[in-house]
């Protein structure tokens, strides 16, 4: 689908009056996020603009932590970003300011909609809301330890920490399918599942494969096991092919940058679709060597470039990947070595399993189906998937 364009002078004028109507209409929209994380973010970023293009106001109440801010500036102006500082140095996340941005946003700005991301945010915020009846709750736990290792504590704690009246109301958004499972067993409520929309244009891209290997990943660099087991992957690799090249897809830091190229890794900017895109073009395949607990975003990404995918058996990864079809899961290092030598040596292979990971991918990752979850999230009808390329200002606080 053709994505509209506008220059900023075309839209400079009616910025302001949008976000003026967008009060006196109730068209607020609150998101109150503990932690930034990138699968998170994955739903976030298309999920913003395409309600900024609405018309809708939206604030981000979030911890000023350094590992996020790369990816709040990819937001842009499309949503109002109030951030709390530290603490204590060993406190990164600042609940009573968080808490306090809350309640001035709920005072000053009356939204429709508040939108919890996390189960410690959704307790701690929630709570404000007890005697507001007026304002729709979103509850998104997105990867929270809630749905993993502190699933007892959660179906314990929410009765105490949430009221009766806001479980009975409250919207539960997945972005996986395997999330909607767990989100029925701990909290006994179905949820709405709104995988991350894919860029359209990764869809349409045609392949341009490189003539020497080219191993794409991704991901979390921060995630010590994960960044270790491909740096080792790479150097057996090259101990058999010398002119490989390894990528890596993240936003990342100055000390991320460091190690990757002192690993003789290159970072691809993952908010630059054109970098990404001619990576993904070039990629021989893709491998994903840390576990998300959530949407395995940069896997989605590669399938909609036809590039097989090479990533650990969890149950996120077996929810988007058929093993052996559109491509291969692994458990342990031995067989994440295996797979590799076998996409390396089987030309046909690749394309065969590269185009049934594209052909998969589309059928689940169009625009058309994410917004229509958007509607069903924040009962708004007529998203559109389109959005403007200007930044939109926001009224402040």
């Amino acid at each position: 689908m053709d994505r509209l364009t506008f220059s900023a002078a075309e839209i400079a004028p009616q910025v302001n009056i949008l976000a003026e109507e967008a009060i006196t209409a109730n068209k607020t929209i609150v998101h109150f996020v503990g932690f930034l994380s990138e699968e998170m973010h994955a739903f976030m970023l298309p999920a913003f603009r395409q309600l900024a293009a609405q018309g809708f106001r939206q604030i981000l109440i979030t911890p000023d932590q350094a590992r996020a801010r790369a990816l709040r500036q990819e937001f842009g102006d499309a949503i109002c970003c109030l951030t709390a500082g530290r603490l204590r140095r060993n406190r990164p996340i600042n609940w009573p300011r968080m808490l306090e941005l809350l309640g001035n946003s709920l005072l000053r700005e009356a939204p429709r909609v508040v939108h919890f991301y996390g189960a410690k945010a959704w307790m701690l915020g929630a709570r404000m809301l007890s005697s507001n009846d007026t304002v729709s709750v979103v509850y998104s736990p997105h990867g929270s330890h809630a749905l993993g290792s502190l699933q007892v504590f959660a179906r314990l704690l929410a009765p105490l920490a949430i009221t009766k009246r806001i479980r009975r109301d409250v919207r539960y958004v997945a972005t996986s399918r395997h999330e909607s499972a767990l989100i029925n067993r701990v909290y006994g409520r179905s949820a709405i599942v709104a995988e991350s929309l894919i860029d359209p244009l990764l869809f349409s891209l045609p392949a341009d494969r490189s003539t020497a290997p080219y191993l794409v990943t991704g991901g979390d660099s921060h995630k010590a096991a994960g960044f270790d087991l491909l740096v080792r992957l790479s150097v057996k690799l090259r101990g058999v092919a010398d002119d490989l090249r390894v990528d890596w897809i993240s936003g990342g830091n100055d000390q991320t940058h460091a190690l990757l190229k002192a690993a003789q890794i290159h970072n691809v900017d993952s908010s630059d679709v054109s970098a990404l895109a001619r990576a993904l073009a070039q990629a021989w395949f893709y491998v994903e060597t840390t576990e998300t607990r959530g949407f395995p975003v940069y896997v989605a990404r590669a399938m909609a470039m036809a590039v097989p995918c090479i990533a650990p058996d969890t149950l996120f990864n077996r929810d988007l990947i058929e093993h052996g079809r559109t491509g291969l899961l692994f458990s342990g290092e031995a067989e994440l070595i295996r797979d590799v030598g076998l996409l390396l040596q089987d030309k046909a292979l690749r394309t065969r399993m590269g185009n049934a990971a594209r052909i998969a991918a589309q059928a689940r990752l169009h625009p058309e189906r994410f917004a229509q979850k958007l509607n069903d999230i924040y009962a708004v009808s007529d998203v559109p998937v389109a959005v403007p390329t200007t930044r939109l200002q926001s009224v402040p606080l």
